[in-house]
């Protein structure tokens, strides 16, 4: 663009997504890729935020899941490494690519809010057709530990204006509220 557009202004370049890969390290492109094997370290735990799909050359699906943090402050990640870049903040989303297995458990399984577990269980021999592979993950689930996602969108991820203008909605409201109770208190001593 050569002219400046005031409703463009302000905006800022978005930075990359932290993916979750417990299956290897590095690239093929960049010459330092590494498989690795299925283990103790090849787990993620938090809420499952949503996916998006039709990703990618191969529009492939993308899990969304917010680390949490464990009693001792520490995001529930078998190991880091596996994280695309270091966590950092109070709130870390991951994305995960999708396979078919693991998108079909989340389906059938998974809300947006749901505290999970994904391991990576390694490549599992097809049954037809022993000689190929796929990627085997266990999903499970923390049915009493939910939140609403909604909610879970944190004061600083909201544009100042809109903070502003949903207090004084609030505020509205509570005095509206007050006012109805007021009312409905003097009408309780009416015997009808």
């Amino acid at each position: 663009m050569s002219e400046s557009n005031s409703d463009l202004d302000g905006f800022e370049d978005a930075a990359p997504s932290t993916m979750w890969n417990p299956r290897s390290t590095g690239s093929k492109e960049g010459g330092d890729f590494t498989p690795l094997s299925a283990g103790p370290k090849s787990w993620i735990a938090g809420y499952y935020m949503g996916m998006v799909e039709n990703q990618g050359k191969h529009n492939s699906t993308v899990h969304t899941v917010r680390l949490r943090k464990d009693s001792n402050g520490n995001y529930m990640i078998g190991d880091t490494a596996h994280l695309s870049k270091a966590p950092e903040g109070d709130t870390v989303d991951v994305n995960i690519w999708g396979s078919g297995m693991l998108n079909g458990e989340i389906a059938e399984n998974v809300t947006a809010g749901t505290m999970i577990l994904i391991m990576w269980e390694g490549l599992k021999p097809k049954k037809k057709d022993p000689s190929s592979t796929y990627h085997s993950w266990k999903l499970k689930i923390k049915k009493t530990d939910v939140i609403d996602i909604m909610a879970a969108v944190s004061d600083a991820d909201l544009d100042e204006e809109f903070n502003e203008s949903s207090n004084a909605v609030a505020e509205h409201a509570a005095e509206a509220t007050a006012a109805n109770q007021a009312e409905t208190q003097e009408d309780d001593d009416e015997p009808f």
